[in-house]
């Protein structure tokens, strides 16, 4: 919760929603491996591709549909 930002009412909201079939406010997490034979240009491009993501997620996530309640998946 403090690596997000959740405040305990938020969980507790949150919490009560996905008890009750509404995931759609769940925060989700993405692995990423980076290898170390990887050349630094591709390295580059991978953290350029992150860093747009989660400066641009909300436009982004207008381009997805998911039936209400569902999690969105970007």
């Amino acid at each position: 919760h403090r690596l997000l930002g959740i405040s305990k009412a938020e969980s507790c909201r949150l919490r009560d929603a996905i008890l009750h079939g509404d995931e759609s406010g769940k925060p989700g997490w993405v692995r990423l491996s980076l290898h170390y034979a990887m050349d630094a240009a591709t390295v580059e491009a991978i953290l350029d591709g992150v860093r747009a993501v989660a400066l641009d997620w909300a436009r982004l996530a207008e381009g997805y549909e998911a039936p209400d309640g569902a999690p969105v998946e970007v």
